[in-house]
């Protein structure tokens, strides 16, 4: 099951998905926001975004404070694909 995430102000293209890649969803360590947003990012941080802990993202992340899924971006669609094996990054 695929979890879809849009980037903001940005039309959604019908283009090919591009390969699979590992990206981290982590909750920030620390905040004075009472619900802060994900950390979502790949290994060289040439994509990172902050998204809204929502009902998707809490079901995600369980109990965990980091999370690793293999990835793709389908035009400015970032989905989540299944779960990866934990990183060193």
């Amino acid at each position: 099951m695929s979890r879809r995430f849009r980037f903001p102000k940005q039309r959604q293209s019908k283009t090919k998905q591009s390969p699979l890649f590992i990206v981290k969803v982590q909750r920030p360590l620390s905040s004075n926001v009472e619900d802060p947003p994900a950390l979502v990012y790949n290994k060289d941080r040439s994509l990172t975004m902050q998204w809204p802990m929502d009902d998707a993202i809490k079901r995600i992340m369980g109990r965990e404070l980091k999370v690793y899924w293999w990835a793709y971006m389908q035009g400015t669609v970032l989905h989540l694909d299944k779960p990866a094996e934990e990183q060193d990054w």
